[in-house]
């Protein structure tokens, strides 16, 4: 798949005692992916292992959607998630996400996909819980990102991240489908709101589509625990 592409990093922050580095340089890559999103005039198809807007971004997505840009995202369910407390800071703001976008999805530990491929590869094996660690978008199917930036505060903020920009078609679709399949039936619940306002996933059954009544479904009573404990102290800026 030919192309073009170029690297995007963030420039290192100096030492104690150097000068400090403009913010605009030391978030070059998320700059970088809200220009193409500006750019855009159909869609956006994303995943991130780990999903947490700051009020701005959160507010330019809103924006994406108003200008009729379909938005669908993946991220980690709390089953799939390694970090309780990027899931927390999820979670706060869950129906805000879902109010802003057109599709948000969890991935789902038992992955039809992945399960079926670890027991071909791996016959007999027990099979493990399965998480999202990418961290791609692609946009109207032209362009994509590929790189460590994840969609929150750490990544804008603190991380030093790399991405590559690869204007693609072949590459952009191949890269859209693969998202595309990694939100279908068996593989993701799609997260929406009731009429009563509250968080709900749809799955899939015996061929059925079924509302699935578990708030973190999947998870153990523990893990939920340890979410409902965390939430006070995850600090906003750091998740």
């Amino acid at each position: 798949m030919w192309g073009t592409s170029k690297i995007i990093l963030d420039t290192v922050p100096g030492a104690d005692g150097e000068s400090e580095v403009p913010k605009e340089a030391t978030n070059t890559v998320g700059l970088a992916l809200q220009a193409v999103a500006d750019n855009s005039t159909e869609s956006i198809i994303a995943e991130s292992a780990y999903l947490i807007f700051t009020d701005s971004s959160l507010a330019h997505l809103q924006t994406l959607q108003d200008c009729g840009l379909k938005v669908q995202i993946l991220t980690n369910s709390l089953a799939a998630n390694n970090h309780t407390t990027a899931f927390v800071g999820y979670r706060k703001q869950r129906k805000e996400q879902i109010a802003a976008m057109s599709e948000l999805y969890e991935y789902r530990p038992d992955a039809t996909t992945q399960t079926s491929m670890y027991q071909e590869l791996t016959p007999g094996q027990t099979v493990p819980h399965f998480g999202l660690h990418a961290k791609t978008s692609v946009y109207d199917r032209q362009t994509v990102f590929i790189g460590s930036f994840n969609l929150d505060p750490r990544s804008e903020n603190l991380n030093t991240e790399i991405d590559f920009l690869v204007e693609s078609e072949a590459l952009a679709n191949a890269v859209a489908d693969s998202n595309v399949g990694d939100m279908g039936p068996g593989n993701a619940w799609q997260v929406h709101l009731n009429d009563n306002g509250d968080t709900e996933r749809v799955t899939i059954q015996d061929g059925e589509e079924t509302i699935e009544p578990d708030s973190e479904p999947l998870s153990s009573g523990g893990r939920k625990l340890e979410a409902d404990l965390a939430r006070p102290f995850t600090p906003e800026a750091q998740m």
